[in-house]
């Protein structure tokens, strides 16, 4: 993340943890740490570790994206994508692919009760 992401990151922890202490089952990533390396003579690197929240194994996912809620500069594939030769599991695909290739995302019965209560 950017230092100015890390900023906005930091101001907002205090929220974030009430939110999941008065909501213990909310499906809101946890956040586990922020780190920040820094080497001689090069620019801090800061970094998130979350949770991963899908609990299957990594041969049972068809495909993983990271979502931001922006479209800009949000691509991994082009509208070809079907000239991809590889499975489309062994990338990171982005926003402007998910509403290429998915559009929703279906949510059980069940876990939609759970959503909302």
């Amino acid at each position: 993340m950017t230092a100015s992401e890390l900023k906005i990151l930091v101001v907002r922890l205090k929220a974030y943890f009430q939110h999941l202490k008065k909501h213990p089952r909310s499906l809101i990533a946890k956040i586990f740490g922020i780190y920040s390396f820094e080497g001689l003579n090069e620019n801090p690197i800061h970094l998130v570790l979350m949770k991963n929240i899908a609990a299957c194994k990594k041969e049972f996912i068809e495909r993983t994206y990271d979502l931001k809620g922006s479209t800009f500069d949000r691509a991994v594939l082009n509208k070809e994508y079907q000239s991809f030769s590889k499975s489309l599991s062994k990338y990171i695909l982005k926003d402007t692919d998910f509403l290429l290739l998915e559009r929703f995302i279906y949510v059980s019965r069940e876990s939609r009760l759970n959503i909302f209560n």
